[in-house]
């Protein structure tokens, strides 16, 4: 039951990072679709909070899992990688979806009739 309350945490933690990581990525690019609640500060630290607090938790069981059934030098090693493996499959996952619509919302600005006649 606790491994599965680690992966459903690891999942949540994934898709709340993926929101997070588009939101910034937006941010970035000055554009106005910015998710309307990542301008609060309540949403950028709630969600920071959330995604912080279940990527330990996820890290933390499945890592104690590696390390009773493998060995303490590789669980613990495992925690670390747990963490970036979660942080670097939200980063690529965000931005990759954020390149597919920049694309389809430049190519949409591209073909809009123009009023310089």
């Amino acid at each position: 039951m606790i491994i599965l309350l680690a992966c459903l945490a690891g999942y949540i933690a994934y898709r709340v990072g993926t929101w997070r990581q588009s939101s910034i990525y937006w941010e970035n690019e000055n554009r106005a679709n910015v998710p309307l609640g990542w301008r609060t500060p309540w949403i950028r630290a709630g969600t920071w909070i959330i995604v912080t607090g279940l990527s330990l938790y996820f890290a933390l069981v499945i890592s104690t899992l590696v390390q009773i059934k493998i060995g303490d030098l590789v669980g613990k090693f495992s925690f670390g990688v747990f963490l970036a493996l979660r942080w670097i499959a939200s980063g690529l996952s965000a931005h990759q979806k954020c390149e597919k619509e920049k694309q389809i919302i430049e190519a949409m600005l591209q073909s809009r009739p123009t009023n310089d006649t």
